[in-house]
């Protein structure tokens, strides 16, 4: 999964309402959005839930490209593990093909403690828009600037803001687990960018 994203075109066709998604369903601008899109239970996996009733802590409150590459790694692959089941397989295989065999394993150890922490005992279930939605949630924020503050070794900000998903005797502990993987999607950002400069470089040169 690449954190290197182009800033939204101006020309951009006006999208549907978006659809807050979790297990199963489909993504956020699917052609019955306007329509309710998918319906049915939250389960502890995430919110699934239309804009019509929508779920505390999916309500928009900005855009992916707003959002550094940290942070928006961070949403993208939160929705990825929180939509469907072996998602974390997905994962995986995007984490090594940037990182090579044994950073990525490591990078998806990360990422399955931070998951695994919100899942089993975050405080309500993650409200998370579809994997293809331009939009951020409320909850998909909180965690982008956790992972963020994280990243940058803000460990005080990054615990407080964990408190607002779980429990404060479990908030040192997502706050690492979101440092951990914080420092893996910086170190894939690296990777990215230096490969980018590699290729205007040979252009330049040819």
């Amino acid at each position: 999964m690449a954190l290197h994203r182009d800033s939204d075109s101006e020309t951009e066709p006006r999208r549907r309402p978006c659809v807050l998604r979790g297990r199963g369903a489909g993504p956020c601008d699917a052609p019955d959005a306007a329509g309710g899109g998918s319906s049915g239970p939250a389960d502890r996996r995430g919110a699934v839930m239309s804009l019509h009733n929508p779920p505390r802590g999916g309500s928009p409150v900005g855009r992916l490209s707003q959002y550094g590459a940290v942070e928006s790694g961070a949403i993208l692959y939160l929705r990825l593990c929180l939509g469907s089941h072996g998602a974390i397989d997905r994962a995986r295989s995007g984490l090594i093909e940037a990182l090579g065999d044994a950073a990525g394993s490591r990078a998806t150890e990360a990422l399955t403690d931070l998951v695994t922490i919100l899942v089993d005992h975050g405080r309500r279930p993650m409200a998370c828009h579809g994997l293809a939605c331009q939009c951020v949630g409320a909850d998909e924020a909180c965690l982008a600037q956790m992972v963020g503050c994280a990243a940058e070794g803000a460990m005080e900000d990054a615990t407080l803001m964990a408190t607002l998903m779980v429990r404060a005797d479990l908030a040192p502990a997502l706050a690492g687990a979101a440092q951990a993987f914080g420092l893996w999607l910086n170190q894939m950002n690296r990777r990215v960018m230096a490969a980018h400069r590699a290729d205007v470089h040979r252009g330049r040169l040819h």
